[in-house]
């Protein structure tokens, strides 16, 4: 079993892998990979068995908001193994190895969203309390000049993002709305 960063040319595989958690080969993950410009192959992690990559784990490049300052953060996401090859050890690996490249790449806090909490506890990760804010009026917030905020209009937004994401209209299709 080898366990590494992705290369490039692996990516559409990755992507064949994910899609076995929402059987659309992916579609819902390739927004992460093609369309984020923090992307990095090294940040993408994969289990590999012969010819057949079994699991992949990918760290989201972030920076968060600690105290007002500005920190590194890598987000864990897009954790999947194929079920034959899950309870093995593939996934603990893909976890090392991520705390490693987390520690390397010098993301100072980690974050991620997860039931399989005593998974993520062996490797460090403690769960905390979790708080969601709502800004209703983020378009008006004063920020520095290389943001823009604007709030969305159904009328004047969705038709755009609509035709660069067919998971948008999935999404719609599954909530009843056409």
């Amino acid at each position: 079993m080898e366990v590494r960063s992705a290369h490039r040319s692996e990516l559409d595989e990755v992507l064949e892998l994910l899609g076995h958690w929402y059987n659309d080969r992916g579609d819902f993950f390739a927004r992460y990979n093609h369309n984020d410009p923090r992307f990095r192959d090294e940040l993408c992690l994969v289990a590999r068995d012969g010819e057949r990559l079994v699991s992949t784990v990918q760290i989201f490049d972030r920076a968060v908001n600690l105290d007002g300052q500005s920190v590194p953060m890598g987000g864990i996401g897009s954790v999947f193994t194929l079920e034959e090859y899950r309870h093995k050890g593939v996934a603990s690996e893909l976890m090392r190895l991520a705390v490693d490249t987390m520690v390397r790449e010098g993301f100072e806090v980690s974050l991620l969203f997860a039931d399989r909490l005593t998974f993520y506890n062996q490797f460090g990760w403690r769960e905390i309390e979790r708080k969601l804010s709502i800004l209703a009026a983020a378009a008006s917030l004063n920020v520095r000049d290389r943001f823009v905020i604007d709030s969305f209009e159904t009328e004047r937004d969705l038709a755009e993002i609509a035709d660069d994401s067919s998971w948008v209209q999935r999404a719609l299709q599954r909530d009843g709305r056409p």
